[in-house]
């Protein structure tokens, strides 16, 4: 994982940070990985945070391009364990460093009344669009869940993106081939127009 270093401390340019410190450690260093992902060495000082540190003795260039990437803040939808202080709204980093609102949502622990207060807040109340960052089959085949979920993303205009969590592996407990029923109803829901099979613009490698 890419990491910038200050002072042996890192951060990760992925689309989520882990929740391992208070909300207001969480929100600067949430804040310091999207201006060094979109602007890199420009308006840090401008919140408090400290620039970007030299490692050797050339000069950093005074700026730098613009990267290519979205920001997804995606925490759970009510916290783990589920109290007050995990609530998503203390790890709210504001609009300006947010391009996706998305969220994690398994079979297992989903609970629908939780995703949907957190859709209408932070997606819907934000105006950003939404995306299921992680989502699967935990434990038993469940193909009423999969159409629950699919369902819950086609009645929301915000939703765009969802993302099945397959894992690692060919043992693991999440392969959507553990699940035959499901497999086949996750089938039938993707085999549409309204699920391109690529992108646009998509990235084509030479070999």
């Amino acid at each position: 994982m890419a990491r910038l270093q200050r002072k042996g401390r890192g951060c990760r340019l992925d689309p989520g940070l882990w929740l391992d410190s208070p909300p207001t450690g969480w929100r600067g260093r949430r804040r310091r990985c999207g201006l060094l992902n979109r602007t890199l060495n420009r308006r840090l000082d401008d919140i408090g945070l400290p620039k970007i540190q030299k490692l050797h003795k050339k000069d950093l260039p005074r700026r730098l391009p613009t990267a290519p990437v979205a920001m997804v803040w995606s925490p759970l939808p009510d916290g783990s364990p589920n109290v007050d202080a995990n609530e998503p709204r203390y790890f709210w980093p504001g609009k300006e460093w947010v391009d996706w609102v998305g969220t994690d949502f398994y079979s297992r622990y989903g609970n629908w009344k939780h995703l949907k207060k957190f859709y209408s807040v932070f997606a819907k109340g934000k105006n950003k669009p939404f995306a299921l960052t992680e989502w699967g089959l935990w434990g038993e085949d469940q193909p009423r869940y999969v159409k629950k979920l699919f369902r819950f993303m086609r009645q929301r205009d915000y939703a765009d993106m969802l993302i099945y969590y397959q894992d690692f592996g060919s043992s693991n407990e999440f392969r959507i081939q553990n699940f035959p029923r499901s497999e086949r109803t996750l089938k039938k829901k993707i085999d549409s127009r309204r699920f391109p099979k690529f992108a646009k613009n998509y990235p084509r490698f030479r070999r």
